[in-house]
């Protein structure tokens, strides 16, 4: 199993635009608005009618059935599940982002895996080179998992820096003139993001209300 994110960059920040999965030979992408708000499945998109996606029941990748949710006209959620009821993978759109969750994974399917995601099951940021290496420098370990010339190709599209080229970064003066000249204060932003319990969770929501200056952002959580 492979999942692929690409992100795009924004004037002051970055986001996570189109996510894709290959398990075997198959693969399932999905994307946000700005990259036509469908998916396509072994690259081929999917239907719509007037701007809503067709899903057909009983849609798989390998034999592992997907399914669709359109929760409203800016949010979606694909679900992949795997070998137990319980375990999955959730790809969810709000407006442009997209996000990847692997909820629930059993260690006969996920141990050894490394990635962004870090090392299954303690999360650790170890570099693809040297597996026993750790890495503390967040845009380093991001860089270090940039997909590589000789990495699959599963996206159905080529875009943005390819290898050797490096992937574009925000830079920290940027990011932070961006949350200075928010129009939702961080007050505020921590209100808006006060029923998320997850204390990551809860720091990417206000990061994320305070540089779009967008207070519905909440709902991508």
């Amino acid at each position: 199993m492979d999942i692929y994110i690409r992100s795009k960059k924004t004037k002051k920040w970055s986001y996570i635009s189109t996510a894709v999965i290959r398990i075997g030979v198959e693969t399932f992408e999905v994307s946000g608005h700005k990259d036509e708000d469908t998916h396509w499945i072994n690259g081929i998109k999917g239907n719509d009618n007037d701007g809503n996606i067709v899903w057909e029941e009983g849609t798989s990748i390998i034999g592992y059935p997907i399914t669709y949710e359109r929760v409203h006209s800016t949010q979606r959620i694909y679900t992949i599940t795997l070998n137990n009821d319980n375990e999955k993978i959730v790809f969810k759109t709000w407006k442009d982002f997209v996000r990847v969750d692997v909820i629930n994974p059993c260690n006969e399917d996920f141990s050894g895996s490394l990635g962004l995601m870090g090392s299954y099951p303690d999360g650790k940021s170890i570099g693809r080179v040297n597996s026993k290496s750790l890495m503390d420098d967040r845009n380093v370990f991001g860089q270090e998992w940039q997909v590589l010339a000789s990495d699959p190709k599963i996206f159905h599209s080529i875009e943005g820096p390819q290898y050797p080229s490096r992937c574009e970064l925000p830079s920290k003066n940027s990011l932070r003139r961006r949350l200075a000249e928010s129009e939702i204060p961080r007050a505020e932003a921590e209100i808006l993001c006060s029923n998320i319990s997850k204390i990551e969770e809860h720091d990417l929501c206000v990061f994320d209300v305070m540089a779009t200056s967008d207070k519905s952002t909440v709902n991508a959580y």
